[in-house]
């Protein structure tokens, strides 16, 4: 028996989907100078000091070798609530992400860090420039720990994953 028999997985994902997450974009550069993309909503900050998240990557996926390498530089980008077609065309396989013009390699000084060339969303929420800093094994994800040396916040709406569907949301004034 393995594990997943003992479950239905489309119930699994239909029960965890109905906890609401943020929609980030991962971006790295391969080896010869392209974008490689993914959207994430397993995200999140481990650690303040020093400052550390982590992101999942699946085993197959496109990022997996790029976000395994200890030292890489990777970016994540924490998208608005306007980037849902963002978020959707990085999901698909297969895009051609050079015609993409979403992109930018400067996101303003407020970085700090290097972003040693690697293209973040523009007009995102935040931006955060990452290195690999550790790998551990997640079933048939990689969880991937990234050492954060540069980060930007902005205004705007977030955009949010909740039932299998992207959704903006809507603050109520205080």
């Amino acid at each position: 028996m393995t594990s997943t028999d003992a479950l239905d997985q489309r119930v699994f994902r239909r029960a965890v989907g109905r906890f609401s997450t943020g929609v980030t974009a991962v971006t790295a550069l391969t080896d010869d100078g392209q974008v490689s993309a993914m959207t994430a909503n397993s995200f999140t900050s481990v650690s303040l000091d020093p400052p550390l998240v982590l992101v999942c990557v699946r085993h197959e996926g496109q990022m997996a070798p790029l976000l395994v390498e200890p030292g890489r530089p990777f970016a994540i980008s924490v998208l608005s609530a306007h980037q849902g077609e963002v978020a959707t065309a990085l999901a698909g396989r297969g895009r051609d992400l050079a015609s993409m013009e979403v992109f930018c390699t400067e996101p303003g000084e407020e970085l700090g860090g290097p972003l040693a060339g690697v293209p973040v969303v523009a007009g995102a929420r935040g931006h955060l420039a990452c290195e690999v800093h550790a790998v551990f094994p997640g079933g048939d994800h990689h969880i991937v720990v990234g050492r954060v040396t540069g980060v930007a916040a902005h205004e705007g709406e977030p955009l949010m994953f909740v039932d299998g569907e992207l959704v903006g949301t809507h603050r109520a004034a205080s």
